[in-house]
């Protein structure tokens, strides 16, 4: 396995320019919580430490999923990795940044009349889930996913895409009923399920861009690697909705459906 390294460039394993990304943001952060940027708004709160912790992990992940030899793997050798570096970035990355953000940094944007339109719309979580699940099964296009790999710019718009309607599904999901909370957890799961199926079923690799790399195992063939990758993206999604929906089902009471 280390001999993977041996050719890499050492820029390449470190990615100082996606530490830097994770740094600048957690300066902001920190700057904004406790430093003089309180002062460009208008009713600054309080972090709580648990919000804290949840921010600080978030930006940790996102040097994990976008840089350093998990990044290195995925984008050279193994789709599976890549997959596992996405999940990373969608079921828990988005949703530890959202945890770490009070409501009061970002008032603004939930005071915003679309937001408040969306919220109050009943068909706003199957709204949520179509679009959510829509970019990820639309990025996965093969022609589109081996041409982000070989494109480092509409790869980072295809990274921003995803971190973006994933902060949008997650951030939807916190002001839900319990109830409304475990439906829309199910149809996002359902949702995703058809992508997951069809790459682990192919009869044959989709994404030349990893049948031509390099082999680490001999017996991970591209098909493998392929149907790992729908393994992770499949069990990685329900880890995360199960947790989240045992935690809602926990909080039930009477009112689970109407509150």
């Amino acid at each position: 396995m280390p001999g993977i390294f041996s050719t890499a460039n050492l820029m390449d394993i470190i990615s100082p320019q996606i530490a830097a990304v994770a740094a600048g943001v957690l300066v902001l952060y920190l700057l904004t919580a406790y430093g003089p940027l309180r002062r460009f708004y208008r009713s600054p709160g309080t972090v709580t430490s648990g919000q804290l912790v949840a921010f600080v992990s978030a930006c940790v992940l996102l040097y994990l999923s976008f840089g350093g030899p998990l990044d290195y793997v995925s984008d050279n050798y193994l789709f599976s990795v890549h997959m596992f570096a996405h999940m990373l970035e969608i079921v828990v990355m988005a949703p530890l940044y959202i945890a770490g953000t009070p409501n009061w940094m970002v008032q603004r944007l939930l005071d915003s009349r679309f937001v408040q339109r969306m919220s109050g719309n009943q068909t706003q979580p199957i709204i949520t889930a179509l679009i959510f699940n829509g970019v990820i099964a639309i990025f996965h296009i093969p022609a589109l996913y081996d041409f982000a790999l070989r494109n480092e710019p509409f790869h980072f718009f295809e990274h921003l895409c995803f971190f973006a309607v994933a902060l949008v599904l997650w951030r939807s999901l916190w002001d839900l009923t319990p109830g409304k909370k475990m439906l829309a957890l199910l149809l996002n799961y359902n949702l995703g399920m058809p992508l997951v199926i069809f790459m682990i079923v192919a009869r044959s690799p989709w994404y030349t861009f990893y049948v031509t790399r390099p082999r680490i195992w001999p017996w991970l063939t591209p098909i493998a690697d392929q149907q790992i990758g729908a393994i992770v993206m499949a069990v990685m999604m329900m880890g995360s909705f199960a947790i989240v929906g045992v935690r809602a089902y926990a909080r039930q009471d009477e009112s689970i459906w109407y509150a």
